[in-house]
């Protein structure tokens, strides 16, 4: 894998075992995704969602784990997966959802797969306040969006 991958989905799992497998082979099936990595996030679950993620990782390079030393919610667990992250743009997935097929497609833009961009993130982007070095580009579909590295200097 490149230094650094086109994005980085990050998945944050808590008690969702059975439904992590479809959550990351929606991703790792995106066309025209180019490189990307995904970070699953254990918020300490107890349902052997850790051994699923393992099982995961084990099998495919491009996935990584993280695990939380304790139960930190949905929003501390998503942001210690951000912190591990090292793709241009970061996508968010719930670990009992999906992506539908072309959602990281390069060439458009990220937020919502246009060849002209969308009124919502057409490069204006928003700062993510709790991610110094991160922008939210809104999802006009009212998904969780999508966060691009800003560019120092």
């Amino acid at each position: 894998m490149p230094a650094r991958p086109a994005f980085s989905v990050v998945v944050p799992c808590y008690n969702a075992g059975p439904y992590l497998a479809r959550a990351v082979r929606s991703t790792l099936s995106q066309p025209g995704a180019g490189e990307l990595e995904v970070i699953i996030a254990d918020d300490v679950s107890t349902d052997g969602s850790l051994a699923e993620a393992k099982a995961l990782a084990a099998a495919d390079p491009r996935i990584r784990v993280v695990r939380n030393a304790v139960n930190m919610g949905p929003g501390g667990t998503r942001n210690a997966a951000i912190a591990a992250a090292t793709g241009e743009w970061i996508a968010l997935l719930d670990a009992d959802d999906a992506f539908a097929e072309g959602r990281l497609a390069q060439g458009g833009c990220p937020c919502c797969g246009r060849s002209e961009g969308c009124r919502s993130c057409r490069g204006s982007g928003r700062p993510y306040a709790r991610r110094p070095g991160l922008r939210r580009l809104r999802d006009p579909a009212g998904g969780p969006g999508v966060l691009r590295r800003q560019r120092s200097g």
